[in-house]
């Protein structure tokens, strides 16, 4: 499964694209996490189908002080996404 999203909520500047990466290698998902201009943080998402969800279900957390995610936007597919199958990069 392919996907990339925009996360929205408090996801700069506390550790969130960490936490993804931290997530990634977890569940064998290759792609990359990076900040956005508008304050979100954008993910591409590559590989099993079953992983991919467990994943998007994990990366969506609350807590009291820190990360705390209120939407998941799903966006169309960049051309260039099989340049990505192989790692999970973080990029600034």
């Amino acid at each position: 499964m392919k996907k990339l999203i925009h996360v929205h909520g408090i996801v700069q500047g506390v550790g969130y694209r960490a936490f993804v990466k931290n997530l990634a290698d977890k569940y064998r998902i290759n792609g990359y996490v990076q900040n956005m201009e508008d304050g979100s943080v954008e993910i591409l998402i590559l590989g099993d189908d079953n992983l991919v969800e467990k994943f998007i279900n994990s990366i969506n957390i609350y807590t009291d002080y820190g990360i705390q995610v209120y939407n998941i936007e799903e966006l169309p597919l960049p051309d260039n996404i099989d340049k990505f199958k192989d790692t999970f990069i973080i990029k600034r």
